[in-house]
């Protein structure tokens, strides 16, 4: 049986068609095909014809554990409705939950509800952008 020549998209001559890459690139015989990698095709698509996934930012381990934050945040808050710190400018209805932890303490603190504070934004933005960590001790909104 013999095989039927084709163009080649790459060396425009009849040969046997090795490869069909890309619609762009069309059938290639077996030369042309080894010269083009996948990198070089990536390259040379329209941005449009490049399928590319997003890179997650968080492993499938911390989503997981965000996701439980999210629930335990949702039941504290029940239970604490109303901002526990108290600063200059309350507003008094509490909307994000402060840790009392801080740094690499943080993460093994993290999902434990008796080291939060209930707080308003206003407060919250106090503590985090206003207040020194000598203050934020003295105050007990940080511990160590």
């Amino acid at each position: 049986m013999k095989t039927k020549l084709k163009l080649c998209s790459g060396c425009q001559t009849m040969k046997v068609i090795w490869k069909s890459k890309t619609k762009e690139h069309g059938m290639l015989c077996k030369d042309c095909s080894n010269k083009l990698s996948n990198k070089t095709l990536i390259k040379n698509l329209p941005e449009s014809k490049v399928i590319r996934e997003p890179i997650s930012k968080l492993s499938d381990k911390e989503k997981k554990r965000q996701a439980l934050y999210s629930v335990l945040k949702k039941e504290f808050m029940k239970t604490h409705g109303s901002c526990e710190v108290k600063l200059i400018g309350c507003l008094g209805k509490a909307t994000d939950v402060h840790h009392l932890y801080f740094g690499a303490d943080r993460y093994g603190h993290f999902l434990d509800s008796t080291t939060w504070k209930s707080t308003c934004r206003n407060c919250h933005s106090t503590i985090h952008d206003k207040l020194s960590n000598e203050q934020l001790l003295k105050l007990g909104l940080r511990l160590k």
